[in-house]
């Protein structure tokens, strides 16, 4: 199967702290590209909402990168979180 995607992906997932309307909750991020990447969510979050995920390096340094759901969807393979954005 031909790959449509436009960016190569990176499977490489990361522990980061996700902050979204007034919210925090820490999740885990994969499958990064120059585009996009894979957010495990604990709630629903709808595409066009604003996110600022927190980075901690090991060296202690902390850095945000602003973010936008693209797409959402439910499963119940994504134990401990409800869904996939």
């Amino acid at each position: 199967m031909k790959n449509l995607r436009r960016y190569e992906r990176i499977e490489y997932p990361l522990k980061v702290a996700c902050l979204t309307n007034f919210q925090i909750f820490e999740t885990k991020i994969t499958n990064f590209s120059l585009a996009c990447s894979c957010l495990f969510s604990p709630m629903e979050l709808k595409p066009g909402t604003d996110l600022s995920l927190i980075f901690k390096l090991p060296i202690g340094k902390m850095f945000v990168v602003p973010a936008q759901v693209v797409w959402s969807r439910k499963g119940e393979d994504f134990v401990p979180f409800k869904y996939q954005v």
